[in-house]
């Protein structure tokens, strides 16, 4: 989908981004359901729903790379054609201040509202990662101190009356 730098006018620049972003939002989306099932299977302890949906997540993190690089490409393009000096091409800002100066664009055009979109997505499916990694977290803490008292010869840690941590054999 990236285009013909010579053919191409910054409306269909506009345009080719505006889908990009888009996918992008579409992805993330997904992304962000797979993140939340596969917390789900965290806790319901569904180990083969739970490997099938990392496969799924997987693959939409590759989808998701594959869309960032053509948006790469065309802002890069967008930037070489329009742009009356060097920009670091990969800062929206700049990229929604060309196309608003040169297209007329109102304040919440399209792109505008998949950008708000997508970061809004992707602060949701960070916060539902850390919440996923907790969880992991707190049960291999869990499963260690099983091992150790498994691998203990028969002391076993508990709290006393007055809330005392100390060891009895069972």
């Amino acid at each position: 989908m990236v285009a013909n730098e010579s053919k191409y006018s910054l409306l269909d620049y506009y345009h080719e981004l505006t889908l990009i972003w888009r996918e992008l939002c579409i992805l993330h989306t997904q992304l962000f359901e797979v993140t939340n099932q596969e917390y789900e299977f965290l806790l319901s302890g569904v180990t083969e729903q739970l490997e099938s949906n990392l496969a799924l997540k997987r693959n939409i993190i590759d989808q998701i790379q594959e869309y960032d690089l053509k948006r790469q490409e065309s802002v890069k393009n967008v930037f070489k054609n329009f742009a009356s000096e060097e920009e670091n091409f990969l800062h929206y800002t700049k990229l929604n201040k060309l196309f608003s100066e040169n297209l007329n664009l109102s304040a919440d055009h399209q792109l505008e509202k998949y950008n708000f979109f997508l970061i809004d997505i992707i602060e949701k499916i960070q916060i539902q990662n850390r919440k996923n990694r907790q969880f992991l977290n707190r049960s291999l803490i869990m499963l260690e101190d099983l091992k150790k008292d498994f691998q203990n010869t028969g002391k076993v840690l508990s709290y006393n009356k007055k809330g005392n941590l100390q060891r009895h054999t069972r």
